[in-house]
């Protein structure tokens, strides 16, 4: 006879006896009910389908879904235009900082920067459209 306190024993250590999962509950559902169900398990990466209804049942938060593929190549494409965005903030700067070192470039520094404005408007708008379509909104128009 094995003793559960034996070191010796393999394998993992016994769980606490409230954490045992010892209990079942039956529940009906129809093929295409038990089906969806494991579609929406499997697409939260969630081994098994007790680990979703429980999830979903005890009201955890359940993790949030990976993109669909034209998410993921929005999510790709709003990255570059993420990028683009920051390098103009950072011309921006730079032509802020010319200014205030050389007074004497005011007047064209102030183009430079109206200009860089522009684009980072024009920028910021893609951005927003992105996020519209990542959110199912057509045309681009997101509230602000």
């Amino acid at each position: 006879m094995t003793d559960a306190n034996d070191p010796d024993k393999g394998g993992r250590p016994a769980l606490d006896p409230a954490d045992k999962k010892s209990s079942t509950i039956g529940v009906r559902v129809t093929a295409g009910e038990r089906a969806r169900l494991q579609e929406k398990a499997d697409a939260l990466g969630l081994r098994g389908l007790s680990t979703f209804l429980r999830k979903a049942g005890l009201g955890r938060q359940l993790p949030t879904p990976p993109p669909s593929i034209p998410n993921a190549d929005c999510y790709q494409e709003l990255g570059r235009v993420g990028k683009n965005l920051n390098d103009q903030l950072v011309a921006l700067h730079g032509v802020r900082a010319e200014l205030v070192e050389n007074p004497a470039l005011g007047v064209e520094a102030m183009r430079e920067i109206a200009a860089a404005t522009r684009v980072t408007e024009q920028t910021l708008a893609e951005v927003r459209k992105l996020r519209a379509l990542l959110i199912g909104i057509d045309g681009g128009e997101v509230a602000r």
